[in-house]
């Protein structure tokens, strides 16, 4: 009829047979579209519709946080027990080379998703853990290449890599702060441990895991678990130290600036920042002990430094020529900030060395910790001289630094004042007036701290510092002397008490 529009005929689009394997795993609805269903599309996984069987069980990383342990008569918990168990046994052997069984099938591709998964699940995604990764933990600790990263990343979807999502869960896991009262050990920490630990555990020494395993090693250890960081730790210490021997067979000059080498150091330094606190008798040092120069390296130069201009046209702020405190053969060389919190905690352990020593002899050499006193002095002047540019920069140096000279004193202090022979009297007074010396820098470092609030960033802080303030309280109050409670003392220790609480904000132990 005249006047009729006729109705267009449209067609569906064609959908695939069968659900894709990402769905299938998930058990989530699939919509079969094609190339690509609605769920891949989201989270940039490769779609496939041709898997060809269901493929050998996979684990998921929620189950082990989800899964509960049945009573022993429970047929259905025995099921899902051996279930989890194969998961994890094929999990494993992915990553294991020569393993007997297969590989679960699309298994890069979906443990990609799952941490895609996870990051969405708390709010972000790639491009904002970067952000705030590189804005926060990496002024104090870079031992990830944000330009190489970057480079990896580019393929990540197409050709998704285990080794660069557990990276990338791993460093969503170190920006997160405990806020609200968060608790964190999550089902977010025990996925990222979950697959630290798997790929650990199978020999693999890509240097993705250990750049993961260190940040969940400093997440433990600044977030109230000791023990399970000093395992992370052995794990990090012995893959870091086969990757550093293949790196010296290339015959590189200067390992301490690839990334490589400023990882080794991420650990030295982390490794000695654990021992603090710890009786002198269970000092143990998973990177060797100082005194054997274990893979000796120069000190690393900082990114500023590196990609700065020749010294006469470009000097980056905080950097200047200094003579190098570890090798006497060594050339001077331009020290930033973390250059600087590798040189303290190159002291630190030999500090920590000398203090475990005189667990058994009751015994101190003065030679030794004569000169330790004077480079650890020399370093604070230099820090302090150095902070004017930012605390943030220089505020694991300065904890790191700070922590030595109080310990060692400390420990002079105590073994000369019990063993009460006239000839330690002068010891123990010049321990006494090296511990208050020490304190009150710590105290006005503290106060100026409190002046530059409003300019630092919190998120930014390194956590070494904690430990330090820490110590510097109690020794006030140990030494407080006729001052105890007077309005002045009373002041210096609300001013450390408000620092512990500002670093509690980004760490969990300035709360302890």
């Amino acid at each position: 009829m005249e006047g009729l529009t006729p109705t267009p005929i449209t067609t569906r689009p064609a959908l695939a047979p069968q659900v894709c394997y990402n769905c299938k795993v998930r058990k989530r609805r699939c919509t079969k579209d094609l190339p690509s269903c609605g769920l891949c599309s989201k989270l940039l996984l490769k779609c496939d519709y041709d898997y060809g069987g269901a493929g050998p069980p996979v684990l998921k990383l929620e189950s082990s946080t989800t899964t509960q342990v049945s009573s022993p008569g429970s047929s259905n918990g025995s099921n899902r027990s051996i279930s989890d168990l194969q998961a994890s046994s094929h999990f494993l052997a992915s990553f294991s080379p020569g393993a007997q069984l297969s590989p679960a099938v699309g298994f890069e591709g979906d443990i990609a998703g799952q941490v895609l998964e996870i990051l969405g699940a708390n709010g972000e995604d790639i491009n904002s853990v970067m952000y705030h990764y590189f804005r926060t933990i990496d002024t104090w600790l870079p031992i990830i290449s944000q330009e190489r990263i970057e480079k990896r990343l580019e393929t990540f979807v197409p050709h998704p890599r285990v080794e660069l999502a557990t990276l990338l869960l791993c460093m969503h896991l170190i920006i997160r702060t405990p806020d609200a009262g968060r608790n964190m050990q999550d089902s977010t920490y025990y996925e990222a441990k979950s697959l630290v630990s798997m790929q650990m555990s199978s020999g693999k020494t890509a240097i993705e895991i250990v750049q993961g395993g260190l940040l969940l090693c400093i997440y433990e250890q600044c977030h109230g678990m000791p023990q399970a960081a000093q395992i992370t730790m052995a794990g990090c210490s012995r893959l870091g130290l086969k990757m550093m021997g293949a790196q010296r067979k290339t015959g590189d000059t200067d390992i301490q600036n690839t990334e490589p080498g400023r990882l080794w150091w991420g650990i030295v330094i982390i490794d000695r920042y654990m021992n603090l606190g710890v009786p002198v008798e269970d000092v143990h040092f998973a990177t060797g002990q100082p005194s054997h120069r274990r893979l000796p390296l120069d000190l690393p130069m900082d990114d500023e430094v590196v990609s700065s201009l020749p010294p006469a046209a470009f000097t980056p702020s905080g950097v200047r020529f200094v003579e190098h405190h570890l090798r006497s053969s060594a050339q001077t060389t331009r020290l930033g900030p973390f250059c600087r919190t590798a040189e303290a905690s190159w002291l630190l352990g030999d500090t920590l060395e000398l203090m475990s020593g005189s667990a058994y002899t009751n015994f101190i050499n003065w030679n030794q910790s004569q000169s330790l006193d004077d480079s650890l002095q020399k370093l604070a002047m230099s820090l302090l001289y150095q902070a004017v540019n930012g605390w943030e920069e220089c505020c694991g140096a300065i904890g790191l630094c700070f922590s030595s000279l109080l310990i060692l004193h400390k420990r002079i202090w105590e073994l000369s004042s019990h063993q009460g022979a006239m000839d330690l009297h002068n010891d123990t007074l010049r321990a006494t007036m090296a511990i208050r010396s020490a304190t009150r820098m710590v105290i006005d470092i503290s106060r100026k701290f409190h002046k530059d609030l409003a300019f630092i960033d919190l998120h930014a802080l390194p956590p070494p510092a904690t430990y330090c303030v820490y110590l510097a309280a109690m020794l006030h109050i140990q030494f407080a002397g006729q001052g105890f409670m007077a309005p002045e003392w009373k002041s210096d220790m609300e001013s450390m008490k408000s620092t512990l609480n500002h670093f509690g904000k980004r760490w969990y132990i300035g709360r302890k």
